[in-house]
């Protein structure tokens, strides 16, 4: 009867030890997944940033260009009201 409680005991141990194991192993492909997604988040955050400064700089680019349209129009109409008739 002892051997049977020792054997038992002994076999609780190892699948504790194997649980264990495979817990820990577990645990440390969790933290892999975490940092490879966390990588993806932060590299997908700076991709958005750089695009909205892309976005800002040709907006305010074209403002500009329109802003000198519409000044070389408001120029032409000026010249064309100071001319003799």
């Amino acid at each position: 009867m002892a051997r049977v409680v020792q054997e038992a005991q002994e076999a609780l141990a190892r699948q504790s030890h194997e649980a264990r194991a495979l817990l820990e192993t577990q645990a440390q492909n969790y933290a892999a997944e975490a940092q490879n997604y966390l990588a993806h988040v932060q590299a997908a955050a700076t991709a958005a940033r750089e695009a909205q400064q892309v976005a800002s700089f040709t907006s305010s680019t074209r403002i500009q260009q329109l802003e000198m349209a519409l000044q070389l129009k408001e120029n032409e109409h000026m010249q064309l009201l100071a001319r003799p008739t």
